[in-house]
């Protein structure tokens, strides 16, 4: 740019949104230049057109920030990798301080010369934050965006639903991270908008209930976070209130809406969420029950998340004022719907009335029964067993305990819970892994009556699963009908997350359709609208946690040749990785037969199976009504490693008439496209499943899909060795020489694409291996004894 400078006034937001969010940029280059173009602009746009004291700020203001740019000064400084985390969570922009000054500074400046600027450089970052391909400047510009909020209009809002409808609980990391950025500027939205303003914008409460629906833990802590500043403007008591936005629910809304308590249930689950989803659920119990917040049931239920801390209470140096007041807020509302048992118990404990937690947990339970039960019985045995996969101790044992009392006043056989099997009572058996094994032994045998499903041995295997187990294992079951679902190491566990998943995005989707009227619907983003989001050069920089580190930064370490074998690496993987898992989530996970086959037990199942299994079954044998169980753990012999013999059959291709499936095409679904994904529901699909991990070799297509590891429908004749399965058998450890046997089958990678000719050419590949290899040799003793696998360390 050579003086003098001639700009149109339009031009002016677009030069300074590419100079901020290059301020950062990892090239020191375009760092200075970038720099070097504010001063410029602020001199020619600026300094040239006032007088020394005549504007505020003043000239001799403008030159010393100038002067600290030219300096380099930490206040106007921040780099590629920065982003506040939770040290800045109650600030609500979640901004680097230093783009916040530097923001702030350039429009007080050159608002003097456009006194329209603030709005139009607004809107300039929240095109550039809703359409630039790059994750890096997109997340920058929301946060550009945030930095300098002015206005809101529902183009804008539009904007933002449209890109946050098709990343929102998608199961990639980086997607994650764009989402939450469009979270947290809602949120803003949100919080600058005053209540008279706040209710113009129906949309915002409707996003905000999509988004509970979420399968991400992070993204339900922002949601929270969202609903949380909507009860401090609104109350969602006032009739008014309450009409306005049932008026204003989305017609295209995807399966029912009980209110917003049901939608944080979940968060008491998890740790990290439990201490926010309690105490919005007491914001909203005082509220009468209406279409917003849900129905009466929801005393019980906030009673049973409250029950665990009233448990706790009891200790000497746990007692504080919240949880005594959290009781009377909850008497005074069952004193209100005639619950009046149940609110003399709570206002007995508000008072201190009882001195032992076993006297009040007695007085409670049979309260609950007399006020809910037997309606709710099986309702509020499914919410008491999910509370056990927070990790916080103390939760747990509080948890069970409530349950010891709750079990014996429930008609365990009746069809809707005795029907569940395994799947009812799977977070108990995941506790017997852990030192919490005597308490859960103590809760099973309150459990008189399981009765056996086809589902058992699917519901047994993902017990067995948790934070520790592999994404590929954890895909395997991401469709599975189950009433808990995975645990991550929180405790935060998700149901069939894919069809959570897509129910959210729809949801929020549906919330983008209600922006606007027919008329001008034309003028909003499209829905099909064809933006992905991609990383830079530097492509794990920005704010994803695992960030490079700055030797890899230099243009020495940036050989061409690297990047693009790279490249191709990434495109195979890609092919074997999310085509596999995908179509792994809709085949019913690998039978007993499978455990051959590279099964995806690490360690700690095999702890599992080594020490657990065998009390359990000594607890059920006690009991003749579970002998749905029996089967699986009875005379369970785990064989040590001396007596682990390779079989050469185990390995060998059955010559069978199974028909050879094909994959099908990739998933090309646009970051700005609400399309549904089309998967084939369990055991309709002719794909099979090849699971694949970064720890777990596995092999062919044809080995997975042995007959064998399913359920024979054929006329093919079965042996009496692949009749008899148990849970045994599915449940043994793997072989010990089975990785050694095909270590040079595959290599995982980290990403990419593929098509379906290069799948057939690995798999022609690998089954010609195969075949040349038909013996895998006996791992000799000395070596296993030296070198023990990573699962037994």
């Amino acid at each position: 740019m050579v003086s003098p400078v001639q700009l149109s006034k339009d031009s002016v937001p677009l030069l300074l949104q590419v100079v901020v969010v290059l301020w950062d940029h990892y090239i020191p280059l375009v760092q200075d230049q970038a720099r070097e173009m504010l001063v410029h602009l602020i001199h020619e746009l600026v300094i040239s057109r006032i007088d020394q004291s005549s504007t505020s700020p003043n000239k001799r203001a403008v030159e010393d920030f100038i002067e600290s740019v030219r300096q380099h000064d930490l206040k106007v400084v921040w780099a590629y990798e920065d982003y506040p985390g939770k040290e800045a969570e109650h600030s609500g922009t979640r901004v680097p301080e230093a783009m916040t000054y530097v923001a702030d500074e350039v429009v007080k400046i050159f608002t003097i010369a456009y006194p329209t600027f603030k709005e139009e450089w607004g809107r300039t970052a929240l095109i550039w934050a809703t359409t630039c391909p790059v994750r890096h400047l997109a997340c920058r510009s929301f946060q550009v965006f945030r930095s300098i909020l002015s206005t809101l209009d529902s183009r804008m809002l539009a904007d933002m639903l449209a890109r946050l409808s098709n990343t929102i609980a998608d199961d990639q990391s980086t997607m994650e991270t764009f989402s939450m950025e469009i979270l947290m500027t809602l949120r803003s939205i949100i919080d600058a908008l005053a209540p008279g303003d706040l209710v113009q914008y129906p949309q915002l409460f409707w996003t905000t209930c999509a988004c509970l629906g979420t399968t991400h833990e992070g993204e339900f802590t922002e949601s929270l976070a969202m609903l949380d500043t909507w009860l401090d403007k609104l109350d969602l008591g006032d009739e008014n209130t309450i009409n306005r936005l049932k008026e204003s629910f989305p017609p295209k809304w995807e399966g029912p809406f009980e209110g917003l308590s049901s939608l944080i249930y979940k968060g008491i689950r998890s740790s990290t969420c439990l201490d926010r989803s309690l105490d919005l659920l007491q914001r909203l119990i005082i509220l009468p029950s209406n279409f917003l917040v849900g129905d009466d049931s929801r005393l019980l239920f906030t009673v049973l998340g409250n029950l665990p801390r009233f448990l706790y209470h009891f200790d000497p140096v746990t007692r504080g004022s919240n949880i005594t007041a959290a009781a009377e807020a909850l008497g005074s509302v069952a004193e209100i719907q005639g619950n009046n048992d149940l609110a003399r118990t709570l206002m007995g404990f508000a008072s201190n009335r009882y001195r032992a937690a076993s006297d009040f947990l007695g007085q409670a339970i049979a309260a609950i029964r007399s006020s809910f039960f037997p309606i709710m019985e099986y309702r509020s045995l499914v919410f008491l067993m999910g509370l056990l996969s927070n990790k916080i101790g103390w939760f747990k044992i509080k948890a069970m305990q409530a349950l010891c009392v709750l079990i014996p006043d429930i008609d365990m056989r009746q069809p809707e819970i005795a029907s569940k099997g395994p799947d009812l009572i799977s977070p108990l058996l995941r506790l017997l892994q852990t030192e919490y094994c005597p308490q859960a032994l103590e809760v099973l045998d309150n459990v008189i009556t399981m009765t056996g499903t086809p589902m058992d041995k699917h519901h047994l295997r993902m017990s067995m699963a948790g934070s520790h187990s592999s994404r590929a294992f954890r895909k395997e079951y991401e469709r599975t009908q189950s009433l808990y679902g995975i645990p991550e190491e929180s405790g935060w566990s998700i149901p069939m997350p894919a069809v959570f998943a897509l129910t959210t995005r729809n949801n929020v989707h549906a919330v983008f359709y209600t922006c606007a009227t027919a008329e001008t619907m034309e003028t909003l983003p499209s829905a099909n609208q064809d933006i992905e989001l991609v990383g830079e050069d530097y492509q794990n920089g920005g704010y994803v946690p695992d960030y490079r580190t700055a030797t890899m930064m230099s243009d020495e370490t940036r050989a061409e040749g690297f990047s693009a074998e790279s490249m191709k690496l990434d495109d195979l993987d890609d092919f074997f990785d999310d085509d596999t898992t995908e179509n792994s989530a809709i085949m019913p996970p690998p039978s007993s037969s499978t455990k051959f086959l590279g099964s995806p037990l690490d360690g700690r199942e095999t702890v599992y199976d080594q020490q657990t299994a065998p009390i359990l079954n000594k607890s059920l044998t006690r009991n003749a009504s579970v002998s749905s169980f029996q089967t699986g753990f009875a005379d369970m012999k785990v064989p040590s490693r001396a007596e682990t013999i390779m079989t050469p059959t185990a390995f060998a291709i059955p010559n069978t008439s199974f028909p050879t499936a094909l994959r099908p095409g990739m998933h090309s679904r646009s970051i700005t496209s609400p399309a549904v994904n089309q998967r084939t529901p369990p055991g309709t699909g002719t794909s099979i499943a090849l699971p694949f991990d970064e720890a777990e070799e596995t092999f062919s297509d044809d080995d997975y899909s042995n007959p064998v590891s399913r359920t024979n429908t054929s006329e093919t004749p079965v042996s009496a060795y692949e009749k008899s399965f148990s849970l045994e058998q599915m449940m043994k450890p793997l072989a010990q020489g089975t990785r050694s046997g095909f270590r040079q089958g595959f290599r995982r990678l980290t990403g990419g694409g593929g098509d379906s000719k290069d799948s057939q050419r690995a798999r022609d590949a690998v089954r010609a291996q195969l075949q040349k290899s038909p013996q895998v040799p006996k791992v000799p003793d000395h070596y296993l004894q030296n070198n023990p696998k990573s699962a037994d360390l």
